[in-house]
């Protein structure tokens, strides 16, 4: 089978399998439910940026004050403080906002082994760092690298938070199908989400679909990230709805019913641009015509220009037994200096 076929029997089997997954709208956000009661916005504000680095703070507030409700952070990237406190100076309702979270796999400081109170103490320092009772969806941030069995003992220290109510749905982010099935194979609370990378450059369409079949949604990380935004096929969809080359990356990912966490910073432009993605649909011939994009290459930047992002990248490609080297920039899909973010509307 050619990889054109595989792509579209992919999208074909996620787009059905997706379909049955009731939808509702709420303010700029399309919900999209991804367990019993939970609805979940298309779109959440991403924190790519580590370690305290950025003003994630206010980020957040700008993100809310726009009419966003998604806001994603981590465990790893110590800026849950910040993106409480964002949250909270928005005065948006806790029932409107929508929180994600990501515990580590033990041992790290909270843990010294991989075991289900382990996992259950990690989220419960997470709530503490946000100053909330509960987020809408924790997340684990890896799969365990000391193999299948201490996934499946971080997993049920996460269904037990669900249990216990400090979560409202439960997941995984950068799991392949073996890991997938490694954590479904204990019964109880499935995986509501998948979250991993996901762009036109860079697409596991087989993961996707397998996703669906399960009645979980994938989420993309880093849509921006590997996009060739000089590709003729970008630049000419982008042309024809009249929209910036990086709406219609975003787009492509979306209308496969992909969740998005962006990383629009505090530009006002680019929030409202990744908040407006239904505005527009693409045809089914752009849709493999995006598809077929292939990657730019990617240099590494030099030592001195190396940030937190880097650093998150090199262990989230050990981790995942995956290599990239990407600049932050790139990261942050905003492109290297001196070439084309996709920002700009053609």
């Amino acid at each position: 089978m050619t990889r054109d076929n595989v792509m579209k029997a992919a999208i074909l089997l996620s787009v059905v399998a997706v379909a049955t997954l009731p939808q509702v709208a709420l303010g700029k956000d399309e919900r999209w439910e991804i367990a019993k009661g939970v609805y979940m916005p298309e779109v959440s504000l991403g924190h790519p940026d580590p370690f305290g680095t950025g003003n994630e703070t206010a980020s957040a507030m700008k993100w809310f004050e726009l009419g966003g409700t998604g806001i994603d952070t981590a465990y790893n990237y110590h800026n849950q403080d910040q993106v409480g406190a964002g949250f909270r100076a928005s005065g948006v309702p806790r029932e409107t906002a929508f929180i994600t979270s990501k515990i580590t796999c033990p041992p790290d400081e909270i843990s010294p082994s991989v075991t289900p109170e382990g996992a259950l103490a990690a989220v419960e320092v997470c709530l503490r760092e946000l100053q909330l009772d509960y987020v809408d969806l924790m997340l684990l941030h890896f799969p365990c690298k000391t193999g299948h069995q201490d996934t499946i003992k971080a997993w049920k220290g996460l269904q037990e938070a669900h249990a216990k109510g400090l979560v409202r749905a439960i997941g995984v982010s950068n799991f392949k199908q073996a890991d997938l099935d490694a954590v479904l194979s204990v019964g109880g609370t499935p995986p509501a989400v998948n979250q991993v990378l996901f762009s036109i450059g860079m697409h596991d369409d087989a993961l996707l679909a397998y996703t669906a079949s399960l009645g979980a949604r994938l989420e993309a990380y880093s849509p921006l990230r590997h996009v060739d935004f000089e590709a003729p096929a970008l630049k000419a969809a982008a042309a024809a709805h009249g929209k910036s080359a990086a709406q219609v990356a975003l787009r492509w990912v979306n209308q496969q019913g992909v969740l998005l966490a962006t990383s629009p910073g505090e530009n006002v432009d680019f929030i409202k641009a990744d908040l407006e993605l239904h505005s527009f649909t693409l045809s089914d011939e752009e849709m493999k015509a995006l598809g077929a994009i292939e990657a730019p290459p990617l240099t590494p930047p030099p030592p001195a220009a190396q940030t937190s992002i880097d650093i998150l990248d090199k262990k989230a490609s050990t981790d995942s037994e995956q290599t990239s080297t990407t600049s932050p920039a790139r990261a942050l899909g905003l492109g290297a200096p001196g070439q084309n973010n996709g920002r700009q509307t053609v």
